[in-house]
């Protein structure tokens, strides 16, 4: 069975819930349909991040690393990640044309 982390923001509490589950489109309804204590004064909230398919036992991990870092903290690594590989790729790209490779 194949478990995603996802990250659901509040704009009404501005806050941040992080979980796990195998069927995040489900989750994500049980968490604005009010049925977990954790989250229902939240609602509504939306989804802002969701992992790539994995174990349990690494999205369990991964929701752990991200619960001890901070939801918020960790989207901002993420992104500058996420920024730098498309610079990389990008001059990698141009590079490549400019020696006529592709």
């Amino acid at each position: 069975m194949e478990f995603h982390v996802y990250i659901l923001h509040s704009e009404k509490k501005h806050r941040y819930y992080t979980g796990f589950s195998d069927v995040p489109e489900r989750t994500l309804d049980q968490h604005n349909a009010g049925k977990t204590p954790s989250t229902k004064y939240g609602i509504p909230w939306n989804r802002v991040w969701l992992s790539i398919p994995m174990s349990k036992t690494e999205a369990i991990r991964l929701e752990r690393k991200i619960k001890k870092r901070g939801a918020q903290r960790f989207l901002e690594d993420f992104e500058k990640k996420l920024i730098e590989f498309c610079h990389f790729v990008s001059v990698s790209l141009t590079s490549l044309k400019n020696r006529g490779v592709a």
